[in-house]
């Protein structure tokens, strides 16, 4: 009976953990047709050739941390969002691209790898964050399109601490 108790309280532990990580997804997943017209069609011209592979409903509470863009924030709700982002591939990398829902092109990311990054951030995250390791070889450079700066996303560890920093390209932090 005791080791029933144990894999069911070990099992109950398990699904709490997952369900926060889950908790924590800033967007959701939805279906080209539920996406407006205007934003699909802005999409398909900066990714031609198909290379769309998914699309995001995008609540304004999460432009900050995850796009650097500071939003009113309308609603909390992914059933009627802000912003929507979409997802390409193209030459074996991925790109993200966020738009109002009318269409208007915000910022766009790709994911970055095996390209180490410039010293000035490392530099900067060392000295800013001791202890912390910066999380793989992969990061996110961001570009918004109203300044037209550039900006890199990246995520560092320490334990359970998990943070996203942005960096100007001479290793300053954006907060």
């Amino acid at each position: 009976m005791k080791k029933i108790l144990v894999t069911c309280a070990l099992m109950g532990a398990t699904l709490t953990m997952f369900s926060q990580n889950v908790a924590n997804l800033n967007f959701r997943r939805v279906d080209k047709e539920t996406v407006p017209v205007e934003v699909t069609g802005t999409a398909e011209r900066d990714f031609p050739n198909g290379s769309i592979t998914s699309y995001f409903a995008v609540p304004a509470e999460y432009t900050k941390e995850d796009w650097l863009v500071t939003s009113s924030g309308k609603t909390k709700s992914t059933d009627h969002p802000d912003y929507y982002s979409v997802s390409a591939e193209k030459n074996g990398d991925t790109y993200y691209a966020l738009y109002s829902k009318t269409g208007k092109k915000i910022a766009t990311q790709v994911k970055i790898k095996d390209v180490p990054l410039p010293d000035n951030i490392v530099k900067r995250i060392e000295k800013d964050y001791k202890g912390y390791t910066i999380e793989s070889d992969k990061y996110t450079r961001l570009v918004s399109e109203t300044s037209k700066k550039t900006y890199f996303r990246v995520t560092i560890a320490k334990g359970n601490t998990i943070k996203k920093l942005f960096f100007t390209p001479d290793g300053n932090p954006v907060k």
